[in-house]
């Protein structure tokens, strides 16, 4: 007859009788470390969700970060092309009903007060570079509204300009490219993005000035549709293009064949097409003269009768929906409310 071994339960008492003569301190330890060990084991996901959901948005904010300072870069090196006065502004709310005509920027009054001097006023232009992007309408303490040059109610007098400009303008945009490309150029291989830079420099090497340029049709711009939602195109429209008066760049022109009133032995000069750059002629009262506004996509015919011309353009600022960094130029003048009366 086989005997019952009772040893391992007599020691499995006397370990359990040991416990409970612990002091209470340390037990009270043991089992917090126990319970620590487990939750770890069995709970560490949940436990380490939020520090990652964290450090997720700290690295997201992080990247956001550096691209507005890369593109404040781009927009920085680009302020002598527009004034030595030019305050740098970033875009901060569109409205969904607005955004195809307006836009708010982040300066306003407490800026004029930083610089000693009105640089953000109603009628300040808004550039990109050296072109138009729109006008002042709205100024608050630290915010501004712009009414963009694609709201039909903003209507610049351009004039059309061909030759050496033109150009002018291709060499301005290389150079841009050029610089995004060295700014983000990590981002592609490096022998590539080298081949790339060497091609847009001779590019820009062969645009030499030639014999100067033509200042042509003038007349008014204004955006092709009114300002209600989002809108896919930046169309806009031209309308009273003619040169029927000589002013300081040359003398009247006929409508149709572009000779010089009077002149008919000179040789026959469109007064616009397709391509050439329009840009402000000063004259009503809100932008300086010379700043790019737009490129003529588009001459409709004249039929019997019309004295001018109608014209479809689109702005030399690029994409107007995606505008990130500009600049506000101090207001020009001339005040519209400064008028002596009609009738004395």
């Amino acid at each position: 007859m086989t005997r019952k071994n009772y040893r391992p339960y007599l020691i499995l008492i006397a370990f359990l009788l040991g416990l409970l003569s612990l002091p209470l301190g340390f037990s009270e330890g043991m089992r917090g470390a126990t319970i620590a060990l487990l939750t770890r084991v069995g709970h560490t996901p949940h436990q380490q969700e939020p520090e990652l959901q964290k450090l997720r948005l700290a690295n997201y904010q992080l990247t956001q970060t550096i691209q507005r300072l890369r593109e404040m870069v781009l927009a920085t090196h680009s302020a002598h092309k527009a004034n030595e006065d030019a305050l740098l502004a970033r875009v901060i709310f569109r409205s969904p009903a607005s955004w195809s005509s307006s836009c708010w920027l982040n300066v306003g009054e407490e800026d004029n007060k930083q610089l000693s001097k009105t640089v953000v006023a109603i009628n300040s232009p808004v550039v990109v570079g050296n072109s138009v992007v729109g006008v002042v309408d709205y100024v608050g303490k630290k915010q501004c509204r712009v009414r963009l040059i694609t709201d039909a109610g903003l209507s610049p007098s351009v004039r059309a300009v061909r030759g050496d400009l033109q150009k002018m303008h291709l060499r301005e945009s290389i150079a841009e490219l050029r610089e995004k490309m060295q700014l983000y150029g990590y981002l592609v291989d490096q022998e590539q993005l080298k081949q790339a830079l060497a091609g847009l420099d001779l590019i820009h090497k062969s645009l030499q000035d030639g014999k100067g340029s033509w200042h042509l049709a003038k007349g008014e711009i204004q955006g092709a549709s009114q300002p209600m939602w989002r809108s896919l195109g930046s169309t806009l429209k031209g309308t009273g293009f003619n040169y029927d008066f000589p002013d300081r760049y040359g003398p009247a022109r006929d409508l149709r064949t572009g000779i010089p009133y009077g002149e008919q032995n000179k040789p026959r000069l469109a007064l616009l097409k397709e391509r050439d750059l329009l840009v402000t002629t000063g004259m009503d009262g809100v932008f300086p003269e010379g700043l790019k506004v737009a490129q003529v996509s588009k001459v409709e015919p004249l039929k019997e009768g019309d004295y001018y011309y109608e014209i479809e353009a689109y702005p030399t600022a690029g994409n107007l929906q995606e505008l990130a960094w500009v600049h506000v130029l101090p207001p020009i003048s001339y005040d519209p409310n400064d008028q002596p009366p009609l009738y004395r």
